[in-house]
């Protein structure tokens, strides 16, 4: 990356960012969605995806199911 960027979370960690992937493939339910990814060391969690990110796409998030629609 061209930058530096920090993350901040919501208990108050933050992260230095210094590479990401663009146009990484997202897949579910059969369809490839891109997404351009930035890399963080947070354990338990395979990729976050931003709000924005799922209303553009029209995704439903059913937590209690931990399935997005």
């Amino acid at each position: 990356m061209d930058v530096r960027l920090c993350v901040t979370t919501s208990v108050g960690s933050i992260y230095q960012i210094e590479a990401g992937v663009k146009n990484y493939p997202i897949v579910t339910h059969n369809r490839v969605f891109p997404a351009n990814l930035v890399l963080l060391e947070i354990r338990g969690y395979g990729v976050i995806l931003a709000m924005d990110w799922l209303a553009r796409r029209k995704v439903t998030v059913d937590c209690k199911q931990k399935l997005l629609i």
